[in-house]
């Protein structure tokens, strides 16, 4: 958002027209009437949310998967396996998962304020939604396109910390063999141990970081002009 204050101000006051719109063809009591019933709607899914749904590949989903004992009974496919190491009240870490969401998000967004280039800023903001966002669907994933482009631009560019380069060449071999193998017990046990967040989405945000805080200087990745590189937030 820096040096781009209009773009801000006309974001909001676009998105409160284009939601008002519907009001002049359906009435206003329609529309506030819909209102209802998509919060109420909302409000019941996120109290089921991690308990009775789909395995969820976001921090929320992981962490109840893994610290909370899972009921699977209201899903379609009731054969995911429990994985949990502890069994403490899902209130409870849901509490502790709201507190780390704040804590990552605001972290993330003073790294991305730190950032010389808009490619590494919004790469790490789309791998940064994942992780924070409270449900995440293997098809979501597809939210980081712009992160996996602006790896490739990591792995070309000869400043690039060795480290960087392989974890994302690791990232990128389990995202593309894990769909191949086989077995429907096994893909299961992918989804609910979490192999998306922690071998493909934890890896590409890591990598991101390393790379952004060591200075790119490739022609591809453009700089904000008049903006230091990123530097690391703990020296």
């Amino acid at each position: 958002m820096r040096k781009r204050w209009r773009i801000v101000g006309i974001t909001p006051v676009a998105a409160a027209i284009f939601t008002a719109l519907p009001g002049f063809w359906l009435g206003w009591g329609k529309l506030i009437h819909l209102f209802e019933e998509w919060y109420f709607q909302e409000l019941k899914i996120n109290a089921l949310l991690g308990d009775r749904w789909y395995p969820s590949q976001s921090l929320r989903g992981v962490m109840l998967r893994y610290l909370t004992c899972m009921n699977y009974s209201g899903l379609p496919d009731q054969n995911y396996r429990h994985v949990n190491f502890l069994s403490l009240p899902s209130w409870e870490v849901r509490q502790f998962w709201l507190a780390l969401a704040i804590a990552l998000g605001a972290l993330a967004l003073v790294w991305a304020w730190r950032c010389a280039s808009d490619c590494a800023a919004h790469s790490i903001f789309f791998c940064t939604l994942l992780i924070l966002e409270p449900n995440v669907q293997h098809l979501a994933y597809t939210a980081m396109l712009w992160p996996v482009l602006c790896s490739g631009v990591v792995l070309m560019d000869p400043r690039t910390p060795q480290s960087s380069k392989w974890i994302l060449r690791g990232s990128a071999a389990i995202a593309v063999l894990q769909p191949l193998i086989p077995g429907a017990a096994t893909q299961r046990l992918f989804q609910v141990l979490g192999i998306d967040f922690f071998g493909v989405l934890v890896p590409l945000t890591l990598a991101l970081l390393i790379s952004s805080s060591w200075g790119m200087t490739s022609p591809l990745w453009p700089r904000r002009a008049s903006i230091a590189p990123c530097r690391p937030l703990i020296e």
